[in-house]
C-alpha cells in the first residue's frame, strides 16, 4: 500500500546518508614487463555520497576479479599488485568501497586489461610510396606501442600486401621498433596496384597489426593528358566528382574537346590527379602547366563562381595555388607553375603521393552554369623534348633523369611517326645488361623505366652504363651512373 511504500523510501533515503562515494580513477594495467601481473590504482572516496565528508579510515576497499572476491583493501592504500595470472589473458576488475560499522557500500567502478598487455601491435605510420609499375619504394614508420598503449617488445617486420594479397615480409629486429623505415619491391608484373602494409611481431604464430590505409602504385612523370575522348575523365589518371570531358570549350587547344567543371549537380565540381611521384625531383625544375577558359560556349562564372588549383603536400595538405574568378568567355589561357616555388605548408611538395586538384564553385541548378574549361595539363621536367600540341616533329631521346639514380631513372624520348624502337642498356665493358624496347611504338612523347635490374630480374652492381636508342635512322647513347 501507500503507506508501506512511503516507509520504504524513507528507510532508503535514510541508509543513503551514510553510503560512501565510489572510488574514482580506477585502472588495471601490465605490460611485457609485468606479464603475469596486474597493476591495479584507484583513488579512495573522501566524501558520502550526500557530501558529507567520510572519516578516513572507516572503509576498506572490496576487491572482485572476474566476478569473484579477490581481496580487501584498508582505506588510503589505493593500489593492488594482482599476481599469478597468465600473460596473454584479458582480466574483468570491480571495486567499491563499504563502511567497516554499517556495511554500506557505494556503487561499484569496473576496469580491465590483458595480463602482459595487449598482443596486437598498432599498424604502421606514415606509409608512402613512390616508384612506378616496374618497382615501388616503400617508407613508413615502425610503431613503438601495441594498441592499448604498452609498449611494444617483440617487433619482427612488416608484410607488404599488394590489391590485398600478400606478397612480401620485411623482417626487422627488435632495435628497429619506432623508426622510420625503407624497402623496395617489384612485382612479378608490372602494373599499378593498391598497396598496404601491417606489423607482425615474433609470436609463433605472430600476431598481425590492422592494415595501413591503402596506397596506389603513383604515376610517373611526365604526365600528359590532353582529355581527347569525350564522357569520363580517364580514370587511370583522375579521380573525377562530376566534371565531364565535352565539346562546349570555345576553340580548344588540342579541340574538339577539354574537360568541362560546371558545378552541377551541386555547386561544384572537383577532379584530383592519381599520385605522381616527384620524390625525386626536387631542384629539377619540375613545373606544372595547363590551359584553363571560363564560359566556352556556356554559361558565364560570376566572379565568385571561381576556377581553383591545389597541390598536395606530404602532410595529406591540400594548398591552394591558384584561385580564377569568374569572367565573360576568354580565350584559353596557359598557365606555368613551378612547383619548387610555391609554399608547400608544413611539408614538401617532393615526395611520392603528390596530387594536383581542380576544383570550380558556384551556384547548383538544373541546367549546365558557372561553365570552366581545362585542357592540355602537363606535369614535365624543362628538357630538350618539344613541348608542343600535335606529333613531335622530329626524332629525341633525354639524358635518363635523374642522374646518378638509386635504383630507378626515367629515360624520355619522342617519334614524329610510328617507328620500332630499340633502347637497350650496357655495362662499360659493351656487355648487355638489360633490354627495355624492342618494339613498333607510336607518335608522341613517351618514356621508358629502368629499375637497376638486369633481364633476369637481378639488381645491378654500382657504376657506369650506357644506354643505346635506336628509331629508324635515328640512333644515340648516352652515360648514365647507379649509386648504391
Amino acid at each position: 500500500n501507500d503507506y508501506g511504500a512511503g516507509v520504504i523510501d524513507v528507510w532508503a533515503a535514510f541508509l543513503s546518508l551514510g553510503v560512501p562515494a565510489a572510488p574514482e580513477q580506477f585502472s588495471a594495467y601490465s605490460d611485457y614487463t609485468m606479464p603475469a601481473s596486474m597493476q591495479l590504482l584507484w583513488h579512495d572516496p573522501t566524501h558520502l555520497a550526500n557530501g558529507d565528508t567520510l572519516t578516513p579510515g572507516s572503509f576498506k576497499i572490496h576487491i572482485k576479479r572476474d566476478g569473484m572476491v579477490l581481496d580487501s583493501i584498508a582505506a588510503g592504500i589505493g593500489e593492488y599488485l594482482d599476481a599469478g595470472l597468465t600473460d596473454g589473458q584479458e582480466y574483468h576488475y570491480e571495486i567499491y568501497a563499504q563502511i567497516d560499522t554499517s556495511g554500506l557500500a557505494s556503487q561499484t567502478v569496473a576496469a580491465a586489461w590483458i595480463a602482459g598487455g595487449s598482443p596486437i601491435p598498432n599498424p604502421p605510420l606514415n606509409f608512402s610510396v613512390s616508384g612506378d609499375q616496374n618497382q615501388i619504394n616503400i617508407t613508413w614508420s615502425n610503431p613503438a606501442e601495441n594498441i592499448d598503449g604498452t609498449p611494444m617488445d617483440d617487433f619482427a617486420g612488416v608484410n607488404l600486401y599488394q590489391n590485398g594479397v600478400l606478397v612480401a615480409a620485411f623482417n626487422r629486429a627488435r632495435s628497429d621498433t619506432g623508426s622510420a623505415d625503407t624497402d623496395s619491391y617489384a612485382p612479378a608484373a608490372p602494373g599499378f596496384y593498391e598497396w598496404r602494409l601491417t606489423v607482425i611481431d615474433d609470436e609463433n604464430p605472430p600476431n598481425e597489426s590492422a592494415p595501413s590505409a591503402s596506397v596506389g602504385t603513383p604515376l610517373s612523370v611526365p604526365f600528359l593528358e590532353e582529355f581527347s575522348q569525350a564522357g569520363d575523365p580517364n580514370p587511370g589518371l583522375w579521380i573525377n566528382q562530376n566534371a565531364d570531358v565535352n565539346d562546349r570549350a570555345d576553340q580548344p587547344p588540342s579541340g574538339p574537346y577539354a574537360l568541362n567543371l560546371n558545378g552541377l549537380p551541386n555547386g561544384e565540381d572537383i577532379i584530383e590527379s592519381k599520385a605522381i611521384d616527384l620524390s625525386a625531383l626536387q631542384g629539377s625544375g619540375v613545373q606544372l602547366s595547363y590551359y584553363y577558359q571560363p564560359q566556352g560556349t556556356g554559361n558565364r562564372p560570376e566572379t565568385e563562381d571561381s576556377l581553383r588549383l591545389y597541390f598536395k603536400n606530404d602532410q595529406g595538405e591540400w594548398l591552394l595555388v591558384r584561385a580564377y574568378p569568374g569572367t565573360a568567355v576568354q580565350p584559353f589561357q596557359q598557365e606555368l607553375v613551378d612547383i619548387e616555388s610555391e609554399p608547400a605548408g608544413n611539408g614538401t611538395f617532393f615526395h611520392g603521393q603528390f596530387q594536383v586538384r581542380f576544383r570550380s564553385t558556384g551556384g547548383a541548378g538544373t541546367l549546365p552554369n558557372d561553365d570552366w574549361f581545362i585542357d592540355n595539363v602537363a606535369l614535365d621536367l624543362p628538357t630538350g623534348i618539344e613541348d608542343q600540341a600535335g606529333p613531335p616533329r622530329q626524332f629525341a631521346v633525354d639524358a635518363n633523369y635523374p642522374n646518378p639514380f638509386n635504383p630507378i631513372t626515367t629515360i624520355r624520348y619522342q617519334l614524329p611517326h610510328r617507328e620500332r624502337v630499340s633502347l637497350v642498356i650496357f655495362n662499360t665493358l659493351g656487355q648487355k645488361v638489360r633490354t627495355l624496347l624492342d618494339q613498333p611504338i607510336g607518335a608522341g612523347v613517351h618514356q621508358a623505366v629502368w629499375n637497376g635490374r638486369d633481364d633476369l630480374g637481378r639488381p645491378v652492381a654500382s657504376g657506369i652504363y650506357l644506354y643505346r636508342f635506336h628509331a629508324g635512322e635515328f640512333q644515340r647513347t648516352q652515360k648514365m651512373i647507379l649509386l648504391k
